[in-house]
């Protein structure tokens, strides 16, 4: 059973009207509650499919880059056969962060900075310092966790908590409608970063 929203379904009937004369914004509590917020995090990041750019920033073997998606860390890399993976950003050791989000790096292997446990770009646990002669220990028991990673025209999208339908499901009838252009020939000619303090609906809006 799915979670309601925090917000009273008679404050959205106005925003549903069917005439654009008719119909008003949102109101201003899904802009400014802190429960609203934690409600989008769990529904609309984490549940669905989110997009995280252009899968030709991650281009080469090695290629490495760490995003947040609603609370998750989601750390995505691109293997030696050249598939695209997607792992929780977390070691397995102390649950350290491998890579900074936002950060982008292209190495051989994933690194942990904290303890040096070293795994491969497949995500199998390849070396784990002082561990050698712990009794019992098993690197094949200590992969990274994987996410669900999928790449459309180009783009990347993630489904954090991997309880989504699958992306051909959730975009629906938007590939025909879209393929003729061939978005998938796109290239970033240009990246500006700029930080927000406000709701990402604003801006999703604008």
């Amino acid at each position: 059973m799915s979670e309601p929203s925090p917000i009273d379904p008679a404050l959205l009937r106005p925003v549903l009207a069917p005439t654009l004369g008719e119909s008003r914004t949102l109101p201003a509590e899904v802009y400014l509650s802190d429960d609203v917020f934690a409600w989008e995090e769990r529904h609309f990041f984490e549940d669905g499919w989110v997009c995280l750019g252009r899968a030709g920033g991650l281009a080469n073997a090695g290629d490495q880059r760490a995003f947040r998606v609603g609370r998750e860390g989601v750390l995505l890399v691109r293997d030696r056969d050249g598939n695209l993976r997607g792992f929780f950003n977390v070691c397995r050791h102390r649950g350290h962060e491998l890579l900074e989000p936002g950060g982008e790096r292209n190495l051989r292997a994933i690194k942990c900075p904290y303890h040096a446990w070293v795994y491969g770009l497949d995500g199998a646990l390849n070396g784990a310092p002082r561990f050698g002669d712990v009794a019992g220990f098993d690197k094949a028991e200590y992969p990274l966790v994987q996410a669900r990673v999928a790449e459309w025209h180009g783009w990347i999208f993630v489904n954090a908590s991997g309880a989504a339908t699958d992306l051909a499901d959730a975009v629906g009838n938007l590939d025909g409608l879209i393929s003729a252009w061939e978005p998938e020939r796109l290239f970033v000619g240009g990246r500006h970063e700029y930080v927000i303090r406000a709701n990402w609906k604003t801006i999703t809006e604008n």
